[in-house]
């Protein structure tokens, strides 16, 4: 419309608005300004001018203008549209609308961001669907190694969705995914089969997926499963066949909310997965006590299982050439580590908390580690020497390890070290005097 900046007097402003800075650049626009969504007061006075007519709720509607606005992220649309859907409604009509707003995405939103949705190429739309339903919360590095195999340009498709303003960037490199946008993925991915979710490309719905376990009715068309315990009220029971159909598993992850959610899981004889895609492994509170032995993930890239009842990982080396996280903290059962002779890209190792922990005799065969962390491991007496070989080492916490009598001298071989945490080892003597020599290390 504008056509060119010549048709404008001298000092006009000319403000362009989009959610596709790719526009602005190819038009050699480089002063940009990002627009934030409105603060949480400014969010909720936008609702209620929508919903009551006045800046402020209605007495008696407090607590439930406060989750609409939640429920719409802060976005004026969302707000807007929420609003003039509960225009005019009793409170007892507003209770019983708020179960909707939760799982469902209203028409007239959802069409607007279907239509920026549809525009995107198909590659891109799957990589959306891939975060918005799995990786929303996790690092963009999750994303980067757990797709690194997979025929998606990642690297590129993340700039496209950064640029478009489908994910955001939080602090320490978190991805953010819109309320609005994550529910719209959902529900894309429920009518991929909407009465058989047995065949829907992702898992996200607590109940579909108890239906799904229970049935052992999961097909080869599953890439993902994120359960959340805490939304299941009734103890879970699963067949050791359950994950059997799921040939092209690629991300699991079993997470439970809340001290005091007391559901059980509980799993029968053992578990038969098919490994051989899985590429990230999550479960608190993993109840067996150790892996089964055709349980061998070889492109497994994050591995977490807090609070676990494993006392071991599995029998003997494994070769995991892609693992690069492993988090076994709080498993108060572990006793030894797992041999690691053939994890060969392992990265951060995290063990804290695992009160029955005594032996670590494996650590010195992963030489790419850099960060190994053991604190409150009471059970701890010697770090071995072999540690030495772990040369790319750069942060080693032993923090509250009362038990630990010693640190071997191979220790201080290690170039590439700059934190060592010991705080609470009340038996490690003369490490001031050590540490002297090496100025690098705090």
């Amino acid at each position: 419309m504008t056509g060119q900046t010549c048709w404008f007097g001298p000092q006009s402003r000319i403000i362009i608005t989009t959610k596709d800075k790719k526009l602005l650049v190819a038009h050699e626009i480089n002063h940009f300004y990002r627009v934030d969504v409105p603060s949480t007061s400014e969010a909720l006075e936008i609702l209620c001018l929508s919903a009551f007519r006045h800046k402020s709720p209605s007495l008696g509607f407090e607590n439930m203008a406060i989750e609409v606005t939640r429920l719409a992220g802060n976005l004026p649309l969302g707000l807007r549209v929420f609003g003039a859907y509960l225009r005019g409604m009793s409170r007892d009509q507003w209770i019983h609308a708020l179960p909707r707003l939760r799982t469902s995405l209203d028409g007239e939103i959802g069409k607007v961001l279907r239509f920026s949705y549809d525009a995107l190429c198909e590659e891109d739309q799957e990589l959306f669907l891939h975060i918005a339903c799995f990786f929303k919360g996790g690092c963009i590095s999750d994303v980067v190694e757990c797709l690194a195999e997979s025929r998606l340009n990642v690297n590129h498709g993340l700039q496209v969705l950064f640029d478009k303003c489908f994910i955001s960037e939080a602090e320490w490199g978190w991805l953010v995914v819109h309320n609005l946008l994550e529910q719209m993925a959902k529900e894309i991915v429920r009518k991929q089969s909407v009465s058989d979710p047995g065949k829907r490309q992702f898992l996200v719905d607590a109940q579909d997926i108890c239906d799904v376990l229970e049935g052992k009715a999961g097909t080869e068309t599953i890439r993902g499963i994120d359960f959340d315990l805490s939304k299941v009220s009734e103890d879970l029971i699963i067949d050791e066949r359950a994950f059997e159909g799921m040939s092209r598993l690629q991300f699991l992850r079993f997470q439970k909310w809340g001290l005091y959610n007391n559901t059980k899981l509980l799993v029968l004889q053992g578990l038969k997965v098919r490994a051989s895609k899985l590429r990230f492994l999550e479960w608190d509170q993993f109840p067996l006590t150790c892996f089964p032995r055709e349980f061998q993930p070889r492109r497994l890239v994050k591995l977490k299982m807090i609070h676990s009842k494993l006392e071991k990982l599995w029998e003997g080396p494994i070769p995991l050439p892609c693992l690069k996280l492993m988090v076994l903290a709080y498993s108060n059962y572990l006793k030894e580590l797992p041999d690691l002779s053939n994890v060969t890209n392992l990265k951060v190792l995290n063990a804290c908390c695992c009160s029955s922990l005594s032996e670590i005799s494996s650590i010195g065969k992963s030489t790419s580690l850099q960060e190994l962390h053991l604190a409150g491991c009471s059970k701890l007496i010697v770090i071995p020497s072999s540690i030495g070989n772990a040369i790319n080492l750069k942060t080693l916490n032993v923090q509250q390890c009362d038990g630990l009598v010693e640190l071997p001298s191979s220790i201080w071989s290690l170039s590439k070290l700059k934190k060592l945490l010991t705080a609470g080892c009340p038996k490690l003597n003369h490490l001031g005097s050590q540490l002297r020599s090496f100025p690098d290390i705090s």
